[in-house]
């Protein structure tokens, strides 16, 4: 339907702009007239003005592409404001002085008459040769689009000459003597990146991608995050959904970019609505939440962006959700959903989840877990998801393993901000000495940690040793 709208608005703008046109070319031209050769009907007035109607025709149609089918109108910035020039001369005209006017009509004639005149002597030839008629004006227009567009890679050429200049004034130094210094000359890298720089730097958004990622990764060529960033970023202001998804990772990564989680987020919205990045841009988002990554801990908006990924079939977020009704995190708790969940990441190869099927079933059995098992645990699933420590650590507990339970929940206390219930729970091993040496001190501490995620049993226990302490008193 949006497609439709947009073919609907472009085709109404495109007459509004030809009859613009009309309206111009239409206008007596009395200082040209004083010229013999130039006298309106004659010869080489006809065949200007019909150089005038392609440049004019051209115009239109880049600026039809520019506003409705192009991701990044700044290309066309040129053919875009010599379109338009038309309807401020066209409908508005009357209103001006007439000098103004008069100078206006000469620009015009200029401009579009310079941008048409070689498609205007190709009909000619061919109308001269005797082969005017319908099919040899649809080549001709061809030629004034091809025409077109060679003018406006001058016109870049030309403004990015001048801006190369401008740097090159400004710093001192060559253009060739920064790329040197903060990026990868056209000689630099495998064939394949020189390949795809080349395409990058005309603008190809697919190739900017590859180069930016290229860069990012430091494959065929130097890694450098604040080249892969200058890439990535050209390719994301034409919505490249992949390089949506890209500039978050660099903004919540700090990889090339001061790190800034609300750029992040705004870049990872965009990237989450396109089919082929929305799964794991979900997964990303709902992690931010999860652990509380520069914004305040939300497991019910965590969940939401879970669900979204895990239904588009992303593993990772099916392990997510799997431990989320385990721990009864953003969800109301439930043993069989969170088994559902874990065996479908497990049957669609999630090493993770396949390694917690593991632990899983040793529980299940009644295992007894170790030290080495403990570190096992947190090196493998255990740094992603802390819930899983907690977890094992309640087990251990259940078994009286306290030592190995302290060890799991200092893993789990202790991963990004902190997992609440793990803080509270070694809170309590630290104030009756089980497991650990006894502490009061340290376990005040992780009762103040755990209260300030909004642990509500943990505040409990800070109020009662804050009365304890003034009753003491």
């Amino acid at each position: 339907m949006k497609n439709i709208i947009r073919i609907v608005i472009a085709f109404a703008f495109f007459w509004l702009l030809a009859f613009a046109h009309v309206r111009v070319i239409s206008v007596p031209y009395p200082a040209v007239n004083d010229f013999v050769f130039w006298e309106k009907g004659g010869k080489f007035f006809d065949l200007f003005m019909t150089a005038v109607s392609f440049g004019a025709l051209t115009s239109i149609i880049f600026c039809i592409k520019a506003l409705f089918f192009s991701r990044n109108n700044k290309k066309y910035l040129l053919p875009l404001c010599a379109a338009c020039f038309p309807i401020i001369l066209g409908y508005l005209g009357a209103v001006l002085p007439d000098q103004i006017y008069t100078v206006l009509q000469y620009i015009y004639l200029g401009i579009f008459g310079v941008c048409g005149i070689f498609p205007t002597l190709f009909y000619g030839v061919f109308t001269f040769a005797g082969m005017g008629g319908t099919v040899t004006l649809v080549i001709t227009l061809i030629v004034a689009l091809v025409c077109g567009i060679w003018a406006r890679e001058i016109f870049r050429a030309f403004f990015k000459k001048s801006a190369d200049t401008s740097r090159k004034s400004l710093s001192g130094g060559s253009s060739q003597e920064k790329s040197q210094s903060s990026g990868a000359s056209q000689e630099s890298g495998s064939p394949e990146f020189r390949k795809n720089l080349k395409a990058a730097n005309k603008g190809d958004a697919e190739a900017q991608y590859t180069v930016g990622m290229m860069y990012y990764d430091g494959d065929q060529i130097e890694q450098n995050y604040s080249e892969a960033v200058k890439y990535l970023q050209s390719a994301a202001e034409q919505n490249y959904p992949e390089t949506l998804y890209m500039m978050g990772e660099c903004y919540s990564r700090e990889k090339g970019v001061t790190w800034d989680i609300k750029k992040a987020l705004e870049y990872y919205q965009k990237a989450a609505e396109y089919e082929e990045t929305a799964p794991k841009t979900h997964y990303t988002v709902g992690n931010i939440y999860r652990c509380g990554t520069g914004v305040d801990k939300d497991y019910e908006r965590a969940v939401k962006h879970y669900r979204l990924s895990a239904e588009a079939g992303n593993s990772a977020a099916q392990l997510a959700l799997a431990v989320c009704y385990q721990t009864g995190d953003g969800v109301e708790m439930d043993v069989n959903e969170s088994f559902a969940y874990l065996m479908t990441s497990a049957e669609n190869g999630n090493e993770d989840a396949i390694k917690y099927c593991e632990i899983v079933d040793r529980m299940a059995k009644g295992d007894t877990f170790t030290i080495e098992d403990a570190v096992s645990i947190f090196e493998n699933v255990g740094i992603i998801f802390p819930e899983v420590l907690y977890i094992v650590g309640q087990y251990c507990i259940s078994k009286e393993n306290y030592k190995v339970a302290a060890k799991l929940l200092d893993f789990a206390a202790a991963i990004g901000g902190g997992y609440a219930d793990a803080q509270y729970s070694l809170a309590k091993l630290y104030t009756l000495g089980i497991g650990v040496e006894q502490d009061g001190n340290l376990a005040f501490i992780l009762y103040k940690k755990a209260a300030a995620q909004g642990h509500k049993e943990a505040q409990k226990m800070i109020d009662y040793i804050n009365e304890m302490q003034t009753e003491s008193e």
